[in-house]
């Protein structure tokens, strides 16, 4: 081993040197923590991020807004080891040549016999070195060759903390203690150099020395401090420090940011279809903006909801003008067709409420859809049906029990026992067209409030068009007759029409003057036709022969699917409770009178479809007043009823009858005084005993008006009516 030591005068001077400059480069981490006010900070940040311009908050802002308070800090998270002393090796260049040189007298000529350096041995070095230099070499740079050496034979030269150097295997040489210096400040040997980051984060600079670097170069990566901790050679870690240099920019100073307000359009909704141009991620999906592809990395998009802004931000500045060109496009004005807007729609014919809970059925998914009738038994609509083998009964949205209950998108009812509504689903693509579809009835101006987009509005109203109709009515023109059924009727009408003509007929009945074919004399007219159509018998029931007694002719017009009531009488008093009571010397008598209604009661609902065929739901009563009962003292109310539902065409009768009825009178007439003597009565008296039997007839008549032309015809038709009715003179 060769020992030699350098000059004490010369090696003083380098101690108080290093001393000087550890003192001018690292403050005190002791020093006090300011406290000041930010002046300038906006400037600042403007500054930082290139050259795009931040809009200016107006002055009235600046001066209510608070400015903030910073606590600066030493920027300090570690203290820096001192600075090694440096190996001064001065002396002539030096020429190496070895040929086939055991490598531990090579160590020994470089550091001891060239150098003069201490060095230990800890490890066996064994192995064969050729080593020729063409031309002599500075004696700074051997120690570089060596290690170089030492290297290829899986030998390391470390330099420990007092300063010696140690050769030793690479294995043992990371669990010695080697010496610790900042950037910069490795000498030769295998050492550990501590290098605190600026800019760019402990883990992301790792990433990138991870292909050039051992794994086993890496101490410690610590995120809190933001700093590296590598251990290597002086070539290797001259290496790293390179890359680390170049990496280790303001990141944020060489960027371009640009703010962009949108005026028309929604942030997120903007920035996903930028970031789908780019390749990257949703605004809202994973990786933040921009993740996800090769140029999204390039350029990020930020929305800013409480600006209604998108923040770009770009290591390339060209990149702002062209997303900038794309954001002016996709936040252009939209098409009217495309964009919603409130339509007012005045009501014409109808009411407002009425179509508004039909449109809101359909669009909004509210309201109720009933149905009475039913296909099947089964509550879901599909059992009963056949279906052919391998093929199901398809239907859009879900099925659901209830008949009443509110039907939405998405969902289908059961309309009654085994009627499926289909709905178009709201989450579905079918109903991309009208989703979002509000409508709001105005009842005091009959309109409706619609707001949609154009197009859905143009949807909206076709429909309209075909439900703000004219609405269908009918007039309803009946004739209650009582016929008598006399001389060869007594079994009534149905029964005589059967027996004399067969049972293969149809047969309507109408008054005198309507019926086709031969002309029928004034009064009642029954015309019954077979099945061929040929008349087969018209029953003339003339008046004067007092064979038919026309109670009322009501006529009433009516909206369809409305009720239409008529009550044609008198109201008669009807004692419904008496009872007496004593109060001294006076008898009280307390009678409780009701009223009933007597006369004729006809109600009818019609119902009319698209070819002019009338379903009517008819309700017809008779209430006539009969005898005085002897025990009750009480008149007797004689009601027949008609209940019935019955489809008829447009201007076509429907005869109602069979209700026939017994009415017995005995009459007892004679001498005064002397018919009622006991046993000589008889002589002097007579009793005439009278059955009179009568039918009840109703005819109705359905007139379907389902335009103004047709209204305006039967008015006319009224009027004529009314210049040819003559008045009749009836005693007092």
């Amino acid at each position: 081993m060769v020992k030699s030591a350098l000059p004490p005068l010369l090696l003083l001077s380098l101690l108080l040197a290093g001393c000087a400059e550890l003192q001018q480069e690292a403050p005190s981490h002791d020093a006090a923590v300011t406290r000041e006010p930010v002046t300038g900070a906006a400037d600042a940040a403007a500054g930082a991020v290139g050259t795009a311009e931040l809009p200016k908050e107006p002055s009235s802002a600046d001066d209510d807004r608070v400015a903030p308070v910073i606590y600066k800090g030493t920027d300090r998270q570690v203290r820096m080891p001192a600075a090694a002393e440096p190996i001064r090796l001065v002396g002539k260049d030096v020429s190496l040549n070895f040929e086939e040189a055991p490598l531990g007298e090579v160590v020994h000529a470089v550091l001891a016999d060239i150098l003069n350096l201490d060095y230990i041995i800890d490890h066996p070095v064994q192995g064969k070195v050729t080593l020729r230099t063409r031309t002599p070499i500075p004696r700074d740079q051997l120690l570089g060759v060596l290690e170089s050496l030492l290297q290829a034979n899986n030998v390391l030269m470390v330099r420990g903390s007092d300063g010696r150097l140690v050769i030793t295997g690479s294995q043992q040489a990371r669990r010695m203690n080697p010496s610790v210096s900042g950037p910069g400040g490795q000498g030769a040997g295998y050492t550990t150099t501590i290098i605190p980051l600026r800019y760019i984060s402990a883990t992301n600079m790792a990433e990138i020395l991870k292909p050039v670097a051992d794994e086993s170069a890496f101490l410690r990566v610590d995120n809190t401090r933001n700093l590296l901790m590598l251990a290597g050679t002086q070539a290797q870690l001259s290496g790293w420090m390179e890359m680390i240099t170049t990496f280790d920019v303001d990141l944020l100073k060489g960027m371009s940011v640009g703010l962009y307000p949108l005026e028309h359009s929604g942030v997120e909704n903007t920035a996903d279809i930028l970031n789908g141009m780019l390749g990257g991620a949703s605004a809202g999906g994973k990786g933040g903006a921009g993740a996800g592809g090769d140029f999204g990395q390039l350029v990020k998009i930020i929305p800013i909801k409480r600006l209604n802004s998108l923040l770009v931000v770009t290591p390339r500045a060209h990149y702002l003008e062209t997303v900038g060109t794309w954001i002016e496009r996709l936040d252009a004005a939209p098409d009217s067709n495309f964009a919603k807007k409130l339509y007012v729609y005045p009501v014409q014919n109808t009411t407002a409420s009425r179509l508004s809970d039909l449109l809101n059925s359909i669009y909004s998914g509210g309201g109720s859809k009933k149905s009475s009738g039913s296909i099947g038994s089964s509550s879901s609509g599909q059992s009963g049906r056949n279906v052919a083998p391998g093929m199901n009964i398809e239907s859009i949205g879900s099925s659901s029990g209830g008949g009443n209950a509110p039907a939405s998108f998405g969902s289908q009812q059961n309309l009654g026992a085994g009627i499926a509504a289909t709905t178009v689903g709201a989450g579905g693509e079918e109903d991309s067209i009208i989703e979002d579809v509000r409508v709001v009835a105005d009842d005091e101006n009959n309109s409706l409030m619609i707001y949609a987009t154009g197009r859905q509005y143009e949807i909206i109203k076709e429909a309209l068009d075909q439900l703000d109709v004219i609405a269908t009515q009918v007039i309803i023109e009946a004739s209650i007759l009582e016929v008598s059924l006399t001389e060869g009727l007594e079994y009534g009408l149905e029964w005589t029409f059967k027996n004399g003509l067969g049972s293969s007929y149809s047969g309507f009945g109408q008054l005198a003057g309507a019926v086709s074919g031969p002309a029928a004399a004034a009064g009642f007219s029954y015309s019954i036709t077979n099945s061929a159509g040929d008349i087969s018998a018209v029953l003339n029931a003339l008046a004067e022969d007092s064979l038919v007694n026309v109670i009322s002719t009501p006529s009433v017009m009516v909206l369809d699917n409305q009720t239409a009531y008529i009550h044609v009488g008198n109201q008669v008093p009807v004692r419904t409770s008496r009872y007496g009571s004593v109060a001294g010397n006076t008898d009280s008598i307390i009678e409780n009178i009701d009223y009933r209604d007597t006369g004729v009661k006809l109600t009818v609902r019609p119902s009319v479809n698209a070819g002019r065929l009338v379903t009517m739901d008819i309700a017809q009563s008779v209430t006539d007043l009969g005898s005085i009962d002897a025990a009750t003292g009480q008149r007797a109310f004689l009601e027949r009823n008609i209940q019935s539902r019955v489809a008829v065409r447009s201007d076509q009768a429907v005869v109602l009858g069979g209700l026939i009825q017994d009415n017995a009178t005995s009459t007892n007439s004679g001498v005064p005084l002397l018919k009622d003597i006991p046993g000589l009565g008889a002589l002097f008296s007579s009793t005439d005993n009278e059955n009179r039997r009568t039918e009840l007839i109703v005819i109705i008549t359905p007139r379907v008006i389902a335009s103004e032309s047709e209204l305006q015809d039967v008015s006319a038709e009224m009027r004529s009516r009314m210049r040819h009715m003559e008045l009749i003179d009836v005693d007092p």
